[in-house]
């Protein structure tokens, strides 16, 4: 089917559908009752990671040389070398010249602490023992310069990412151009709506996690604190429009544990309820209305209160059940199930708490509302059956942006301790951290406990792109942070991604910007836009839906085409056999 027969019959399918597909029933749905239902369906996973996270943090070049000799001078303008000279304030490993005997020794001490932020607190890797073809098998893979052979590490605290990487799920694409603009609004607009041409005042434009939705036929899900833009649907009807939105493909999932209107208790006693006789009032006003002929322009809202009111009682119904236990741990200091199995720690506040951590009640991660998220995506998918899931947000904001400070409180012994700020390395960690096995050394944070309570095919299911609006720059500032840059890394991952490193990760002609002292904002090269990586995440959600969503690939298009790192980039980012 060609690119605008396929516009027409999508427009032409929805024109008649003015609300989701989440309006069935439960058993028309497909429900089977309360439970978690395996994903059979695709489904994407977006996480933008708002404020532009520095990835030259978490994934670094290795130190050269050994301990006690100086690196030698030839080495000493290397990509690696010059990384960590001119890193070395926001990897806090600075060592002061007071008290060496010659700038020899100072240098040698200065090169020893580089080094050990290296062995110590990054995994390795090197790209020299990676495929160099996508071959199905669970191995990481190389797609990049032929010559390039980089040893680089992640960062310890990412220890679920990290294990994902070994086994070949995680796509590691350096050098994205996020936006074209250092502004956040702006850089974030582009983002969301998915081009890179949108201005600043192009807020009307729909999200591109939306119009996968649209061409998916499913509904797109935004579990954030409010619906992102990301999941804003395309006008469908009487034409295809993707600069305006229609959300009524959306929705809006805040609390999973509290959604839809509330309903009053007949088993506890009316007297003095307040909300019982608002929700029994509002329940019989609405359902009186349903019955009479109004107007025309009271459909909508009427229809809308019937069908969050069905949708409701269904998901209360399929989620009766208690939240797993690592992922109520991290937003709520853990419950003692054994005073009320079904109750929450913001619920019932006076109830004894279990303590997980070092003796103190807390919650894992260091941004509570990214734990509360985590657990939406969760319900979410043991739901999915009534929401016919194509599309789901998340967002992780805090930290992100950092200018300063940018590896807090390192020295502080508890590394667990979620109260205690460490900068972006907070966020790596609520995002990406875990066991790096099933032994359970360490806490799950988000992603790793999601990932522990899923079964296979939900896993085998599910596609996650993580990204933020821009990079930061190559060289730390005088506040041990770095600024606002271009090029950066995005991550897509799940059981069907054929993982490794797409790209160069570390490029030679960013080594002259290391020492010129005339370039005030010295960036990482910026090579692909967004919009080649991203068509083919939405292939693999969708097959025909690529260009639909990015216009820019589409071979009939006529403007200017996104920048690519090199031909065929993309051409295996997922396995052939999932």
């Amino acid at each position: 089917m060609k690119r605008r027969e396929f516009i027409q019959s999508l427009a032409a399918a929805l024109a008649a559908a003015s609300l989701p597909s989440f309006s069935q029933s439960a058993s028309a749905a497909g429900c089977v009752g309360s439970g978690f239902e395996p994903l059979n369906q695709r489904a994407l996973i977006n996480i933008m990671l708002g404020g532009g996270p520095d990835f030259r943090h978490f994934i670094v070049p290795g130190m050269p040389g050994v301990d006690g000799v100086l690196v030698p001078t030839e080495q000493r303008s290397s990509f690696a070398y010059l990384y960590w000279k001119y890193r070395s304030r926001a990897h806090r490993t600075e060592v002061a010249r007071g008290g060496f005997a010659s700038d020899d020794a100072h240098l040698i001490a200065q090169e020893a602490a580089w080094r050990a932020r290296w062995n110590d607190h990054y995994e390795h890797f090197d790209t020299a023992t990676f495929a160099t073809t996508a071959n199905n098998v669970g191995d990481p893979i190389y797609v990049g310069p032929s010559s390039s052979t980089t040893e680089f590490g992640i960062w310890h605290g990412a220890g679920w990412l990290i294990r994902m990487f070994k086994e070949g799920k995680v796509a590691i694409c350096a050098n994205m151009v996020g936006a074209t603009h250092r502004a956040h609004d702006h850089a974030v607009i582009q983002l969301d709506q998915g081009n890179i041409l949108s201005n600043v005042d192009d807020g009307g434009r729909s999200g591109w996690g939306g119009r996968l939705a649209t061409a998916a036929g499913g509904a797109s899900v935004a579990l954030t604190e409010t619906p992102s833009p990301f999941t804003f649907g395309p006008v469908t009807s009487p034409v295809y429009e993707p600069n305006l939105i229609d959300n009524s493909n959306l929705v809006a999932i805040r609390n999973s544990r509290d959604l839809g209107l509330r309903e009053h208790d007949l088993d506890q006693d009316q007297s003095n309820r307040a909300d019982f006789a608002l929700a029994r009032t509002l329940k019989s006003y609405y359902g009186s209305l349903q019955q009479e002929t109004l107007n025309q322009q009271y459909d909508k809202p009427l229809a809308h209160e019937q069908r969050l009111r069905v949708l409701g009682q269904q998901m209360s119904t399929q989620l009766n059940f208690n939240v797993p236990d690592e992922i109520r741990a991290l937003y709520a200091p853990t419950l003692d199930r054994s005073k009320d199995p079904m109750g929450s720690a913001e619920e019932f506040p006076t109830h004894d708490f279990n303590d997980d951590v070092n003796g103190v009640a807390r919650h894992v991660c260091f941004d509570q509302k990214w734990g509360e998220q985590i657990r939406n995506l969760y319900d979410v998918l043991a739901a999915n059956c009534l929401l016919d899931l194509k599309v789901a947000s998340l967002q992780y904001t805090l930290e992100w942006d950092s200018h300063s400070q940018q590896r807090k409180n390192m020295d502080v012994p508890d590394l667990q301790d979620p109260y205690i700020n460490r900068g972006i390395e907070s966020a790596f960690q609520d995002v990406f951290g875990g066991p790096q096995d099933e032994l359970g050394a360490e806490l799950h944070y988000g992603l790793s406990a999601l990932w522990k309570h899923l079964d296979s095919t939900t896993k085998q299911n599910l596609v996650f792109v993580a990204a933020g609006e821009f990079g930061r720059q190559i060289r730390d500032n005088g506040d041990s942070g770095t600024d606002h840059g271009a090029g950066n890394i995005m991550l897509v991952f799940g059981e069907s991604v054929n993982g490794g490193v797409y790209g160069e990760l570390f490029q030679d002609d960013e080594i002259a910007k290391y020492t010129d002292a005339a370039l005030f904002t010295p960036d990482i090269t910026p090579r692909t836009e967004f919009d080649h990586l991203f068509a083919s995440v939405c292939e693999a959600i969708a097959p025909t839906s690529g260009s639909v969503v990015f216009p820019r690939v589409a071979p009939d298009y006529t403007g200017e085409a996104p920048i690519l790192e090199q031909a065929q980039l993309f051409d295996n980012l997922f396995k052939s056999n999932v």
